[in-house]
């Protein structure tokens, strides 16, 4: 996530991670950055719940993508 960061000039925190295995996402945010799960791939329901407890978003539905992100993004 630095590199990105690095790269392109961001900061952490200007960050949005999205992802359909938990794992991915996990220690990102710590970090600063906006992590989301996507529910409508690879992710089980143990995953989601997982993710829930954890305070990370789930985007259960691919058509909620967009509205989720540009929630956080306001």
């Amino acid at each position: 996530m630095q590199a990105i960061a690095k790269k392109y000039g961001v900061t952490l925190e200007e960050i949005y991670f999205i992802d359909d295995q938990l794992s991915y996402l996990i220690g990102t945010d710590v970090l600063g950055v906006h992590v989301f799960l996507a529910g409508w791939g690879y992710c089980t329901e143990s995953q989601k719940e997982e993710a829930k407890k954890g305070k990370i978003t789930v985007i259960e539905k691919e058509k909620d993508f967009y509205p989720v992100l540009k929630e956080a993004l306001s």
